[in-house]
């Protein structure tokens, strides 16, 4: 099975402000690894939103995120 390197934004609240990943982790975007099948498996954009949505929220509880997107999909 291959491994997919996706890369993507996400905005949510912090404190009552509005924020985007760049306080966070120094960037606007961040990546993560998935295995390929899990990613197809999701299917529709909005699945595919709760996984990027799931792993913001893992990598940075501190804020509140209400949307995130893809920005790049590289096969390692």
């Amino acid at each position: 099975m291959a491994t997919l390197k996706i890369t993507y934004s996400a905005e949510g609240r912090y404190q009552g402000s509005k924020v985007d990943l760049r306080r966070f982790c120094g960037g606007v975007y961040d990546d993560f690894t998935i295995d390929s099948s899990r990613w197809q498996q999701a299917g529709t954009p909005r699945e595919q939103e709760r996984i990027l949505l799931g792993v913001a929220r893992r990598d940075y509880p501190e804020a509140d995120w209400e949307h995130a997107s893809v920005v790049e999909i590289k096969q390692l």
